[in-house]
């Protein structure tokens, strides 16, 4: 349904304003009814991606390669023509709903609105329909919340607003950009819950951003790791948070705070546009970095995912093998092999 092939995107920054690449070669692929979970740091550009399929880029933005809607090329056409795939074919739950709502309209109208536009309802019939999609995303009392305005509502509720408000035009595909993010985390549960329930019952496509992978876990099926505007992994979720053979994805689940056990940050920062040079943007932050990773990055198919790391196959029989820790702790692969801690 959605395959984005090689995507490029480049944004004027800095002093000059000189268009510099925050996406580079991204590619993924979405069915109906799968649901992809992308991840990343802050900046890895996990937003801009998810608001390149909708068209809704920041001025002077230009993107490269293609996003393909049901085999329609997205980027090759008009404003006008992108615009209909909006909230039609393609839904986007947005992080803050406070600021994604009208203040000044009920939640009722802002609902309504995309269904009167997307299926022509009006009247009694519009009206029966937003209490429907209000009960399916489980809004308690819809007959009497129909009128309220946002700021009346919980963060929880004002989420399932804006679910409501995405799958209005009754679309295809959803595109949730950390929808949990500003909320606790009994209703966090409830909203992702929502989600899964929601897409398997209309056979919806899913892709959902986070920097949680708490969040991925719970609901998604595929796994696409940004780092620094790069795929850096791809593969089943489960399969991948298992046995991370990126040492990226490595640190983020170290990352992951848990009960009994001290947290193990990822040194140093992420790299800005300015400061990416042409091989791996994790190198300066890696334990097991060799030279050719500062020259290029290795993009390469591993079984059932694909791992742009020079160390990928060291890793993963390190990993088998039970030494990844005597690994780490020597600085390298190579270091380790030495010391007969891989055989």
């Amino acid at each position: 349904m959605l395959e984005i092939d090689r995507l490029t995107l480049t944004l004027p920054l800095g002093r000059t304003g000189a268009p510099l690449p925050v996406l580079e070669n991204v590619s993924l692929a979405v069915n109906r009814g799968e649901r992809l979970g992308i991840v990343g740091e802050s900046g890895s550009g996990k937003t801009l991606l998810a608001l390149a399929i909708l068209g809704l880029l920041p001025e002077g933005a230009r993107a490269e390669g293609a996003i393909r809607f049901d085999g329609v090329d997205l980027l090759r056409r008009s404003a006008e023509a992108r615009r209909a795939y909006r909230g039609r074919r393609i839904g986007m739950v947005f992080q803050e709903p406070m600021t994604a709502l009208h203040p000044m309209l009920t939640i009722g109208d802002q609902i309504g609105e995309g269904i009167a536009l997307h299926q022509g309802l009006r009247g009694a019939a519009l009206r029966r329909a937003v209490l429907e999609l209000l009960a399916q995303v489980r809004l308690p009392d819809p007959d009497r919340q129909i009128n309220a305005y946002p700021h009346a509502l919980s963060g929880g509720q004002r989420q399932r607003v804006g679910l409501a408000v995405a799958l209005s035009g009754n679309p295809n595909l959803l595109i949730a950009d950390e929808p949990t993010t500003a909320l606790d985390a009994t209703v966090q549960r409830e909203i992702l819950a929502l989600l899964r329930d929601l897409t398997e019952a209309r056979g919806l496509g899913l892709l959902l951003v986070s920097h949680d992978l708490g969040v991925v876990a719970h609901i998604t099926q595929r796994l696409l790791v940004l780092y620094a505007g790069q795929a850096v992994e791809t593969g089943p979720t489960l399969a991948l948070l298992e046995q991370p053979l990126h040492p990226y994805l490595r640190g983020l689940r170290a990352a992951v705070p848990r009960l009994g056990r001290a947290l193990t940050p990822i040194p140093g920062t992420l790299p800005t546009p300015q400061e990416r040079g042409p091989g791996c943007r994790f190198s300066s932050r890696c334990a097991w970095s060799i030279g050719p990773c500062a020259e290029a990055q290795a993009l390469r198919p591993l079984k059932a995912r694909t791992v742009a790391c020079w160390q990928a196959e060291s890793l993963q029989a390190c990993q088998q093998a039970g030494n990844l820790q005597a690994c780490q702790q020597a600085g390298n692969l190579q270091a380790c092999q030495q010391a007969g801690g891989l055989e």
